[in-house]
């Protein structure tokens, strides 16, 4: 599914190169829960971003299936983005004057999906992450948990087999934290293939594979 070949990432500032990825090769099968481990700065998010078309690389080849994305212009990497990836961000990235169902709604729209496909599709997401008496409720009036359920909610109904989660549980607490990530593991589990970048431990044994990021290298995998 997601081939990486030697990823180099170099981000220039003020006159100075300043190496966020270097040499980075892994592969990714469809289907896998894998968790990016690192520090800040050792590249786990700029990994996250080049893997969600969010960024290019400086150097090396990222295939996704049979897609050379590395070698994508910005256009075409807005249609990979939209056909193919779904994000989940730490800080759930909702509109709050919008109810949880248009929330959920919102990348269908963008597909062109029309109306009554569209609220089955939703229905379906919002039952599946358990917030579907919510669904008249403005974004801006849920709890942390709620907005982030509604958050996976849009991720699901996008339909894209991948879903990419920036500190998913970073900004909530302990116990809302484990029903979030007991979520992921039950999307793993229904053939999402779901990669979550964190720097807790604990986290990231909720998923099958750990990769180790330090210095812009894999130290671990």
């Amino acid at each position: 599914m997601i081939r990486l070949n030697q990823i180099e990432k170099i981000y220039h500032a003020g006159g100075v190169d300043t190496p966020a990825l270097q040499g980075v090769s892994i592969e990714i099968v469809e289907g896998e829960f894998v968790a990016i481990m690192g520090t800040s700065g050792s590249g786990k998010t700029t990994l996250l971003n080049i893997i969600g078309g969010m960024d290019v690389p400086t150097g090396g080849e990222y295939r996704f299936d049979d897609v050379e994305v590395s070698a994508l212009s910005r256009m075409q990497l807005h249609r990979f983005r939209k056909n193919h990836i779904s994000f989940v961000f730490q800080d759930f990235s909702l509109i709050r004057q919008y109810t949880v169902a248009e929330n959920a709604e919102l990348p269908l729209i963008a597909k062109g999906i029309h109306g009554r496909t569209r609220r089955k599709t939703v229905e379906k997401a919002l039952r599946a992450v358990g917030i579907y008496d919510l669904r008249d409720k403005l974004a801006v009036h849920l709890s942390g948990g709620q907005q982030q359920r509604c958050a996976i909610a849009r991720a699901i109904a996008s339909g894209n087999k991948l879903i990419l989660a920036d500190e998913p549980t970073g900004a909530l607490d302990s116990r809302t934290s484990e029903e979030i990530l007991s979520v992921f593991q039950e999307l793993n589990r229904n053939g999402k293939t779901i990669l979550l970048v964190t720097h807790d431990e604990h986290v990231a044994r909720y998923a099958d594979r750990i990769l180790r990021l330090e210095d812009g290298r894999i130290v671990n995998d």
